[in-house]
């Protein structure tokens, strides 16, 4: 087995053992490897920068607690790549289609992986819960069966940039609790500014124009919006209430797919943009983004913002058209290559019917 770290991707340890803290079914498992050597294992834990910090701090004291044996028992030179082995055995019961894709399917590119994902389930428009998990231990099944991945899939280099991002910015402790003053200020900034509007348009696409204009460059949309992968479903961070209350997952969505075209033009290409639209809807927290919020200004309340949002509207208008007739082109490509399948399959059974006659 290859080494698990992958340092010139990212560091696969932390997420899955956050991963494994929010599994219940594997703490037997993870306290039968701890309590085997306890002393050492806490001592090779508490040596690692990943040990207690922020981004496992997130659930309850038990995930918490779970996410730190992780840690430590990988974290042994001795035995960690042994426990890890045994911890991603038992994941093969969690992620059976992750699995199969890798060691039956030998599938090596993680946007086909993801687009197979998508179809069978039938996700649209949103997130969902099992997505990232998913992903995660597609890429870590690849490292574990030696299965080379595509390094130059666009989807890949998504994904270990957000997996990245997502260590840093809980490293720097960038989430924040908003109270309800500041939520009161946010909502009625947000009305002031939909009454000068004359058009229907997202409110993801009015948030993004509030914020002072000098923050908002390429840099910052990388790192602080597209580098917040989390799933929605995590009801331990402080920012659910308020994402459900101020913004919408399908507006969040807008937000992130507006920010990221309009900073990339090189993006527009309708194939990647719509690969990376599949992956946009994971990102949902705007976490940094409702920091910044707290700063706006009333200098971008004018004509020239008016005109620049009645032009991002078109720009959006466009890219999601283009979109749906990607979606709908890579849907009968899909079902036409069933077809193709089932054919193949048919014939090389007639063939060996023909050798064994």
């Amino acid at each position: 087995m290859e080494n698990q770290n992958n340092l010139h991707y990212f560091d696969t340890v932390p997420h899955l053992a956050e991963l494994v803290s929010r599994k219940e079914r594997l703490y037997k498992i993870v306290d039968l490897i701890f309590k085997g050597n306890e002393i050492e294992y806490n001592r090779y834990g508490k040596e690692s920068k990943f040990y207690d910090h922020p981004f496992g701090n997130r659930g309850n004291i038990n995930q918490k607690k779970y996410y730190n044996r992780v840690i430590a028992i990988t974290s042994d030179p001795n035995k960690g790549k042994e426990n890890m082995c045994i911890l991603i055995d038992e994941l093969k019961k969690e992620f059976p289609y992750a699995y199969d894709a890798v060691a039956v399917r030998k599938i090596k590119k993680l946007g086909e992986y993801r687009l197979a994902l998508y179809k069978k389930s039938g996700y649209r428009n949103g997130s969902n819960n099992d997505t990232h998990d998913n992903m995660l231990m597609f890429f870590i099944f690849s490292i574990y069966l030696e299965n080379k991945y595509d390094e130059t899939d666009l989807f890949f280099q998504l994904f270990v940039k957000n997996c990245n991002d997502i260590i840093e910015m809980y490293g720097e402790k960038s989430y924040v609790k908003i109270n309800k003053e500041d939520l009161k200020i946010l909502n009625n900034r947000y009305k002031e500014m939909d009454k000068k509007l004359d058009f229907n348009i997202s409110a993801s696409m009015k948030l993004y124009n509030i914020y002072d204009k000098q923050k908002i460059n390429k840099d910052w949309i990388i790192r602080y919006v597209i580098g917040l992968n989390e799933a929605f479903f995590r009801q331990q961070l402080d920012l659910d209430n308020v994402v459900d209350k101020f913004l919408t997952k399908k507006e969040i969505m807008e937000l992130m797919h507006i920010c990221y075209c309009i900073n990339e033009e090189d993006f527009y290409d309708d194939e990647k943009l719509s690969l990376w639209l599949i992956s946009a809807g994971e990102m949902v927290y705007l976490a940094k983004a409702y920091n910044e919020a707290k700063k706006i200004i009333d200098e971008n309340d004018n004509e020239d913002l008016l005109n620049e949002l009645r032009i991002e509207k078109d720009k959006y208008t466009d890219i999601r058209n283009k979109l749906i007739a990607q979606e709908k082109i890579m849907y009968n490509l899909g079902e036409e290559n069933k077809k193709l399948y089932k054919e193949n399959e048919r014939l090389k059974s007639e063939v060996e019917e023909l050798k064994n006659s």
